[in-house]
């Protein structure tokens, strides 16, 4: 029963050039790059913000109460003190 529904089924044709269009936007999308300022630009904040990482693991993991305190002040730890 289904499957004669299925032998009325035409063949469709595509519009001319559909191929080449296809083709000439998937060209246009791979010739997008980003200006070479911007991408030097995000280079240097990343470096900046990788060694700034760096700097502050260093600087905190050697004291565990640096530790400590730093995981407080951006509220890692739970502090239930009222006063201090």
């Amino acid at each position: 029963m289904n499957i004669d529904i299925l032998s009325k089924v035409r063949k469709t044709e595509a519009p001319p050039f559909l191929y080449t269009r296809i083709e000439q936007r998937l060209a246009n999308l791979s010739n997008n790059t980003m200006p070479k300022n911007v991408v030097w630009a995000l280079s240097v904040a990343f470096a900046i913000l990788l060694f700034t990482n760096i700097y502050v693991l260093k600087t905190y993991s050697t004291d565990p109460y640096k530790t400590e305190s730093l995981a407080e002040s951006i509220y890692l730890l739970d502090n239930n003190m009222l006063y201090k």
